[in-house]
């Protein structure tokens, strides 16, 4: 059950929402740290730079290859101001 668990609360609003949350949720403690505001930019500052693009298009199916193969081209061509290395393309296989 999630009431036997404690809520550890970060974050700059953390006072604003983490009893709220508790009192939702059911449970009975909360911890809250001195630095816990510090919290959510370290882990900003310490995370791998990503950009994700996406764009949204109406199309009936079944859908011309080529014409999806345009539309991800468009997309691969944003990163054009970035060096090549690191730079990692990958299409969601879960809406193909």
């Amino acid at each position: 059950m999630i009431r036997e668990f404690v809520l550890f609360a970060f974050g700059v609003l953390r006072p604003v929402h983490a009893s709220r949350y508790a009192a939702e949720l059911g449970v009975r403690q909360v911890v809250d740290s001195a630095h816990a505001s510090c919290m959510a930019p370290t882990g900003l500052i310490s995370s791998d730079v990503v950009y994700e693009y996406g764009k949204s298009e109406h199309l009936l199916l079944p859908v011309e290859p080529a014409r999806v193969n345009h539309i991800f081209s468009e997309c691969s061509s944003a990163l054009q101001g970035f060096g090549r290395g690191g730079i990692r393309i990958e299409r969601d296989s879960r809406h193909a």
